[in-house]
């Protein structure tokens, strides 16, 4: 019986990891479809994904307000600590899955005020729109935003 479970919770788990999306491609923001609270709107932003798992690589190109600038990150998937450095900052960040929710808890310090980033990447059942809910919480409260991206 005991080999019965052994079976049954191994086919399960193959099952699940079958089951999580893959989020290469590349990535177009929909402004009109995001939600940036108080923070002002990218112009622009193309994000390019090479998703592996358990590695994922991003390097995004925005333009905005503080002028264009492109950024590059690595995560593994598998709750390993991550450290990435976007824009001069050191960014730790423990990345794993969740069912079909890709999640990811960051800190960083930017002009001495610490930060937590809460990622949660999901992916339509078509492939075609891929969603990033953010939660940012530092010394001036908490911001909630949403990025909503179309495959191009």
């Amino acid at each position: 019986m005991r080999a019965f479970w052994l079976i049954f919770f191994s086919i399960l788990t193959l099952a699940a990891a079958g089951n999580k999306p893959n989020f290469s491609g590349v990535w177009k923001l929909n402004p009109a479809k995001s939600e940036f609270g108080k923070a002002p709107a990218p112009q622009s932003l193309i994000s390019t994904v090479e998703h592996h798992d358990p590695e994922l690589k991003v390097h995004s190109e925005t333009t905005g307000a503080q002028g264009t600038y492109a950024t590059d990150y690595r995560w593994v998937t598998d709750g390993r600590e991550n450290v990435n450095t976007v824009r001069g900052n050191e960014i730790r960040a423990t990345v794993v899955w969740n069912g079909k929710i890709l999640a990811s808890n960051a800190k960083t310090t930017v002009n001495g005020a610490t930060l937590t980033i809460v990622d949660l990447w999901t992916l339509s059942d078509d492939g075609r729109t891929l969603t990033i809910s953010r939660t940012v919480q530092g010394p001036q409260g908490t911001a909630e935003q949403t990025y909503v991206y179309d495959k191009n």
